[in-house]
């Protein structure tokens, strides 16, 4: 894994951590899935969408989020939306 997708993959866990609070498990993988395994509501899945624009000046198409099951998935959208982060 390249460094700067670490780094983005980091900064994409901190950004679920901050929308779950005091509900963030200790370890988030790319295999967990958003709202079975995270508990992510659609007010957390809004204001992470909201965040993760925002830190990586992105605009995510609406239609694109529907497909997003897992944190992996939600990189991978992120990916094919602008940043510069290459998925394995």
């Amino acid at each position: 894994m390249i460094k700067k997708e670490k780094r983005q993959i980091e900064d994409l866990i901190e950004i679920l951590k901050t929308v779950l609070k005091e509900d963030a498990p200790d370890k988030i993988s790319g295999h967990d899935r958003l709202r079975e395994d995270l508990g992510l509501n659609s007010f957390h899945f809004m204001a992470m969408i909201f965040l993760i624009e925002d830190e990586w000046d992105i605009k995510l198409e609406q239609e694109k989020m529907t497909r997003i099951s897992t944190v992996r998935d939600l990189f991978d959208l992120l990916c094919e939306a602008g940043t510069d982060a290459k998925v394995q």
